[in-house]
């Protein structure tokens, strides 16, 4: 489901006094846990600070010195050539088969160069 519709799902829950919470233990009730998976779910953090709280940069040193916890020991980075002055970068912990692993990028990135194609 894309951004657009999560935004609109949690528009038909606050319309109902609902939280995403209440929508999961619905399912869970509903299906029993045993008949329904979420494959999936991503957590967007927008940092729109005129000075971020974090840039790619400092969370790939805070992978290299070991500052994170995560059920995996492993990380790493990915560097792609953006346009031709800069670069997008990614870095994942975890690893993709797990339970639980975390991606972080510059959306304005990724957005950017949708449109631009």
């Amino acid at each position: 489901m894309t951004g657009r519709g999560c935004d609109d799902i949690f528009r038909i829950l606050d319309s109902r006094n609902y939280t995403f919470g209440d929508m999961f233990r619905r399912c869970e009730r509903r299906y029993g846990l045993d008949n329904f998976h979420f494959t999936r779910l991503d957590i967007a953090i927008d940092d729109k600070n005129e000075k971020p709280f974090f840039t790619i940069e400092q969370i790939k040193k805070k992978c290299e010195k070991e500052e994170f916890i995560s059920n995996s020991e492993g990380y790493h980075f990915d560097e792609s050539k953006f346009d031709d002055f800069d670069t997008a970068k990614t870095v994942y912990i975890g690893a993709g088969k797990s339970g639980l692993s975390y991606r972080f990028y510059d959306k304005d990135k990724e957005v950017c160069s949708k449109h631009n194609k």
